[in-house]
């Protein structure tokens, strides 16, 4: 399984790496993108080390990938996680975009209630699966303000957003190029695609942490999926358990490589 994973992930950088160096992009000459295969393993390191998520290794290599990916295909707009626990997502996509593009004008946000899980007890028939959940998995402003400062962040363009998605989401306002969504429930997925899809340029994605994890979730994706008229065979992800990748999707309207 491991042979596997390696596989898959090594497979997945090197047709974007391929794909974007016959573009000509400035990102990706052969020393640079070795440069950024180090960054990226040894950074991973770094925040699993420092218990920074609760996100196994490839998962953070993955959503680092697709940062690289990004930024390959010139998607417009910001990136922004939302649930950040202790920062180690976020820390990994940000660090990524810093590297790729030290003078960039992007915003990292980081969306969290930093309260732990809401009180799923008004909307147990859609959070079913989180109930147990309510008010667990508290990670305070505080601890991810020092991680930050621990991986030299905290005067880069990056800004928290502190309260429960239904209140924060919506005074968005800024494009989006990549959205990594780890609401865990119902309800948190949909206020947050409810709310910030529509920034999300053509050609940008969404990460969708916890679809494998939480029958709530993959129904949320389901309805929103019907909603908004999107092809089921768009959301991708590879499905083994332990080495499985999250799943993702990409916003048509762009032919992005």
């Amino acid at each position: 399984m491991a042979a596997l994973l390696r596989f898959l992930l090594l497979a997945t950088v090197a047709a974007v790496y391929v794909l974007a160096k016959e573009r000509n992009h400035h990102l990706h000459t052969y020393e640079g993108y070795t440069d950024y295969l180090v960054f990226r393993n040894n950074l991973a390191d770094r925040i699993a080390n420092a218990h920074l998520t609760l996100l196994a290794p490839h998962v953070l290599l993955q959503a680092a990938d697709i940062v690289y990916f990004t930024l390959a295909n010139k998607i417009p707009g910001d990136i922004a996680e939302f649930g950040v626990y202790r920062g180690g997502g976020s820390i990994m996509m940000a660090s990524v975009l810093f590297f790729l593009e030290p003078d960039t004008t992007r915003i990292v946000h980081m969306f969290d209630s930093f309260a732990g899980h809401p009180d799923y007890g008004a909307t147990k028939d859609l959070d079913f699966d989180l109930v147990q959940y309510s008010g667990q998995i508290v990670a305070p402003i505080e601890g991810v303000i020092s991680a930050l400062e621990e991986f030299g962040l905290v005067h880069r363009n990056i800004v928290l957003h502190k309260g429960w998605f239904k209140d924060t989401v919506p005074l968005l306002d800024r494009p989006l190029a990549l959205i990594r969504a780890d609401g865990d429930a119902y309800t948190s997925t949909s206020d947050i695609l409810n709310n910030a899809y529509k920034l999300l340029s053509p050609g940008g994605a969404v990460i969708v942490d916890d679809y494998q994890e939480y029958q709530s979730c993959r129904n949320a994706i389901h309805d929103f999926f019907k909603a908004n008229n999107i092809p089921a065979e768009d959301l991708k992800y590879v499905d083994g358990g332990a080495i499985g990748l999250r799943p993702y999707w990409i916003k048509r309207g762009l032919e992005v490589y």
